[in-house]
């Protein structure tokens, strides 16, 4: 019996195609997984901004920085500017975040108060490294040199031979393959003529030494600055182009140790200034969040998975603000978000607010269900090419599969199981019930010819959202039916 005339049998199976299956696969994908009540299965707390913060906090302050220490497990933030008592202050004090509460960590000496510093997390020597910032000299904003380490107890002063020139506003990230901190742009605005940077420098604990890359991006300051742990490179983004008015920079930016490559996505964020970034090594994802951009100041969240950004809907959280500063608390799986400014009322000299986002639940895909035998005497396999992360997409496989016959993915909201034994089809089961056909061949290998591609939208009320597929074969030698089917999977949106 054919699949055609199978499927007039009864209401397993229905051969009348949705409207929206006449549509490209990627905008039928993005319907099916938007409007879906069955997968808009927000889940509290998970992919979206929430406020902590317990006790005793920093005061209010912007152009901060913040690193985390992965030998102890804790978020270490200095200095920054902001106001206390009506007064306009730099602070030189010490904090660190342990997943709950902020700790003022007593300090004998260190660096002086300053803004518009960076930090970074040296692994391989276990030391927090600052370089440079601006600090009040009689009255007046002067830009240092210095560099610092932060052992979890103590501030030291380290003096190599050669150092970059004194700046602000530049950023820093440690290039963990390569075991060197990765300094890039900034500015030096105390002089009559302000000089904005675009060198790049490394500190391996010892010497800074200046790279001499074949491209540069061009000169900035105030861009976010992480490394991508997975394509083990480093990453910026946006900045401003000039010193003392905001023009603002987009673009991506990568470094592999010798040179700088411009990045490429099909999507990415408006320029911005003051923007923080933090790279996620769980769920392999970059975040950024807010900025300064040209129409003023932002609130919005972006992901970038390899070289693609996408923006992450509905994820709540803080509002508008620049100058904040991100890390990734590797030990509980967070990013956490400290301060900054906007020009919200009375909050014009910084915000003291802490906000924390997990990427999770994690994607998922697994086999719910066997297969049957096709005419080539193997069980055709479903399974996962990419799994269905939010902003991405899935790209399911069919391996094993007779060749040159033609297949239906069946994609569902609802599990079942229907036996289609008493049909002709002994062995053979359903596993969904099927919103969407998608039909294909497969070639001489016993693959697709070409591959489905299901586009995630970006939005956190899809996490957790669960649907169902299946491959369902015309195959006329395979039993009285006609039919073979794969394994069923039960898929799961996640990061």
């Amino acid at each position: 019996m054919s699949l055609e005339k199978a499927g007039r049998r009864g209401p397993w199976f229905r051969m009348e195609w949705p409207k929206h299956a006449r549509k490209k696969k990627a905008v039928l994908a993005s319907i099916l997984l938007s409007v879906s009540p069955v997968l808009s299965s927000s889940l509290a707390g998970q992919g979206k901004w929430m406020q902590a913060g317990l006790g005793t906090y920093p005061p209010a302050r912007f152009s901060s920085a913040m690193a985390y220490d992965f030998t102890r497990g804790r978020t270490v933030l200095f200095g920054g500017g902001g106001r206390v008592g009506g007064r306009i202050t730099i602070f030189n004090d010490t904090w660190e975040w342990d997943g709950k509460r902020w700790v003022r960590v007593p300090t004998t000496s260190g660096p002086a108060g300053r803004s518009g510093h960076a930090m970074a997390y040296d692994i391989s020597r276990k030391k927090t490294v600052l370089f440079g910032g601006s600090v009040l000299v009689n009255g007046k904003w002067v830009n240092t040199s210095e560099t610092w380490e932060w052992d979890g107890k103590n501030w030291v002063r380290i003096n190599p031979s050669i150092s970059p020139p004194a700046r602000s506003g530049h950023a820093m990230a440690y290039d963990v393959s390569r075991k060197k901190t990765v300094l890039f742009g900034g500015w030096n605005g105390s002089g009559t003529r302000p000089v904005l940077y675009s060198d790049t420098w490394e500190w391996d604990g010892k010497n800074w030494v200046k790279m001499a890359p074949s491209r540069n991006p061009p000169p900035r300051g105030g861009h976010a600055m992480a490394y991508d742990f997975t394509r083990r490179r480093v990453v910026i983004f946006g900045g401003s182009g000039s010193y003392g008015s905001f023009s603002c920079r987009s673009g991506t930016w990568e470094w592999d140790g010798k040179n700088w490559t411009r990045g490429k996505s099909s999507l990415s964020p408006p320029g911005r200034y003051g923007a923080a970034m933090a790279f996620d090594f769980r769920r392999n994802t970059m975040v950024l969040f807010g900025g300064l951009s040209n129409q003023g100041m932002r609130d919005d969240t972006w992901l970038r998975k390899g070289t693609e950004w996408v923006p992450l809907l509905h994820a709540g959280g803080p509002i508008r603000r620049a100058l904040h500063v991100m890390a990734f608390d590797a030990g509980r799986g967070e990013i956490v978000l400290f301060g900054g400014y906007n020009f919200e009322p009375n909050t014009q000299f910084g915000l003291a607010d802490t906000w924390l986002i997990s990427l999770a639940p994690a994607a998922g895909f697994k086999a719910a269900g066997q297969g049957c035998l096709g005419s080539n005497g193997k069980v055709p396999q479903l399974k996962a090419g990419s799994l269905p992360r939010i902003g991405g997409e899935m790209v399911p496989e069919l391996l094993g599969a007779p060749p040159f016959v033609t297949t239906f993915l069946s994609v569902g909201l609802q599990a079942s199981s229907f036996d289609l034994g008493p049909f002709g089809a002994r062995g053979c089961s359903l596993f969904n019930n099927p919103d969407f056909l998608f039909p294909n061949r497969t070639n001489s290998s016993g693959r697709w010819t070409a591959l489905h591609r299901f586009r995630v939208p970006g939005d956190v009320n899809l996490l957790g959202g669960v649907f169902y597929l299946q491959v369902l074969l015309a195959d006329p030698q395979a039993n009285r039916l006609g039919i073979s089917v794969s394994n069923g999977a039960r898929a799961r949106i996640g990061f």
